[in-house]
């Protein structure tokens, strides 16, 4: 398949596909004798796993290293374990930063309703 169709299969750009396929983020991509970039179930897979790393909050960083450590085969299985496990730390502490702030603002929006909205209609 082409390059729009991965990108209308996998939700992401032409140009994020690219990008990760330059860092080494996804395996390099078979080209034709054109060297028009042909992609295979197998490539959509990873821009999938991909993307949903990059949706949980998994840095660039961390994948390059992930798909390198992944390269190495068997042997490296207990590091990317860990790098993943590190990963799942990072979103869990964001996550418990973002519930402190969605506590925060409904807490506040709570105080309006309570406190502000009848106060200044007693000033009218």
């Amino acid at each position: 398949m082409t390059i729009d169709e991965a990108s209308k299969k996998t939700g992401l750009p032409k140009s994020t596909i690219r990008y990760y396929e330059k860092l080494n983020i996804v395996p390099p991509i078979k080209r034709n004798k054109n060297e028009v970039r042909v992609f295979d179930n197998t490539d959509i897979e990873w821009l999938l796993f991909v993307k949903q790393m990059r949706g949980a909050n998994v840095s660039i960083k961390a994948l390059v290293r992930y798909i390198s450590l992944f390269k190495e085969g068997g042997s490296s299985i207990k590091s990317r374990i860990k790098l993943l496990t590190d990963e799942l730390h990072k979103l869990q502490a964001h996550i418990f930063g973002l519930q402190a702030a969605e506590h925060s603002l409904s807490k506040k929006i709570e105080e309006y309703r309570t406190h502000v909205i009848p106060t200044e209609q007693k000033l009218v």
